[in-house]
Parts: structure tokens; sequence; C-alpha cells
């Protein structure tokens, strides 16, 4: 995936329009007119090329306009049409379903899909990137048509899935040491986090030999929504004063 903070970075969102590379982990990313005039005014389109190729069309002037955590969003909500294999099943309609019941199910799935793996690649990030689209379709109030839900409806639901990994999805705290680092820095981290001070030594020793560990020492990791805020503040501290400890998380 790219990295968002370098793909924020590298566009002057005021007088461009946002460029993105030509493939993102083998999807190819097609920019310029709409290769259907159906897709004009939305921002991005999963579809198949002449020969299968897996493309995602984008409006550089629209993405733009969403900002890049609102148009991230965006790309993953198109990725998760590829993955879950709906540009390669077109929609029958069915006695039970109807063609636009159907469409309207596959965007709220691929949105569900969106919102796991901005948390997954982007676990700092995804805060922002969830609440830009949330404010984007609460601010658009678009109806969707026949074949999305409403931005309204979109936006309630994905406020549902945010507070549902803020309270359910769990994940490990990785310390990731540098020779550099005093090794009072890890003590302070581990007496924050209450670890036990018989497993200390051992931590730090494991930390020296393998420049990185693994904090899951109650069995049970820690939830998203508890160490999210935790795990800035001891970023910015670790800059502010100088010392190389990077800490970051791994979803279970």
């Amino acid at each position: 995936m790219p990295n968002l903070l370098a793909w924020q970075a590298a566009t002057d969102w005021k007088t461009s329009p946002i460029s993105l590379p030509a493939n993102i982990e083998g999807f190819e990313m097609i920019a310029g007119p709409a290769p259907d005039p159906s897709w004009t005014g939305s921002p991005m389109v999963a579809y198949l090329g002449p020969s299968g190729e897996r493309r995602i069309w984008y409006d550089g002037v629209m993405c733009q306009q969403m900002g890049s955590y609102a148009s991230m969003f965006v790309l993953l909500h198109e990725i998760a049409h590829h993955t879950l294999l709906h540009t390669a099943q077109p929609i029958v309609p069915t006695l039970l379903l109807s063609a636009a019941q159907q469409s309207m199910g596959r965007e709220a799935q691929a949105d569900n899909v969106a919102c796991r793996e901005a948390v997954r690649f982007f676990p700092l990030e995804a805060p922002e990137v969830l609440d830009a689209i949330y404010k984007y379709w609460a601010a658009a109030q678009g109806s969707g048509g026949s074949s999305h839900p409403s931005d309204a409806q979109r936006a309630v639901n994905v406020y549902q899935q945010w507070q549902s990994y803020l309270s359910t999805a769990r994940c490990d705290i990785l310390v990731h040491n540098d020779p550099l680092t005093p090794r009072d820095a890890i003590v302070k981290l581990l007496g924050v986090l209450q670890v036990n001070p018989v497993l200390v030594d051992p931590l730090i020793h494991q930390a020296e030999l393998t420049g990185s560990l693994r904090l899951n020492y109650d069995g049970n990791g820690y939830f998203y929504g508890q160490v999210i805020n935790f795990i800035r503040a001891v970023i910015t501290d670790a800059r502010q004063n100088g010392y190389p400890l990077m800490i970051d998380f791994a979803m279970r």
C-alpha cells in the first residue's frame, strides 16, 4: 500500500490535483477523462481492463477537493471491490434481490473492508482517514442513486464500524529498539505500561538481542481505542527528548 503520509506530503493540495503512482500494489491507476461517461461525478471507480487488468480510474481534481485522507478511504474502497471480486462478477438480478439491492450490498461491503484496511495499513492515521470520509459524506448528503447507499447512510455505517474497532480490535504494542536508545527510556516506558518489574530485565535483554520486543504480557493484548493516543504521546515524547525509540502496534 502507498505510504499515506508520503502521499499527503507529496501533493500541493492548494495548487494542483492529486497525482497517484501508475501502479499501487498491482492495481493500475488511471487518470484523465472517465473511460465511461457514467462515472463522471465519482472520485474513483474500480474496473477491469480489456485483458483483465485490475484498474482504478480516479478524478484527480475531485480527489484534491476531498482531501488526502478521504481520498485514501475511497482508494481502499475501490481496492476492496477488486479483492472481493465485485469487478469480475457482473450483477445478475434474482427473484430475491434486484440489481440495485445487490449493488448497494456490494458498496456497503466495500466500505466495511475499507474501514478494516485503514486500521490495518495505517493504524496511527486511521482516525483521520475515517473522520475525513465521515465528515465528507455527512456534508455532501448525496442520494447515492440506485447503485449506492445515500451519503448519510454511509457516514453512519463508517461511524458505527469505527466505534466497533475502537472497542473490540486488539493489537500488540511493538517497541523497536535502537543501539543508541538509552536503557532508561525503555525502563520508563515499561513502567508507564505497568509491566511486572520481574519481566523488565528479560524484556530489555530481548530488545537488545532482536532490536524489538512485543508487549502482550496480559495474554490479551491491548484494545485499539485504549492504545492509540498513548502510542502517539510516547512517540512525540521520544522525539522531543531526542531518543530514537519507535513504537507501533500490530493488529490482531
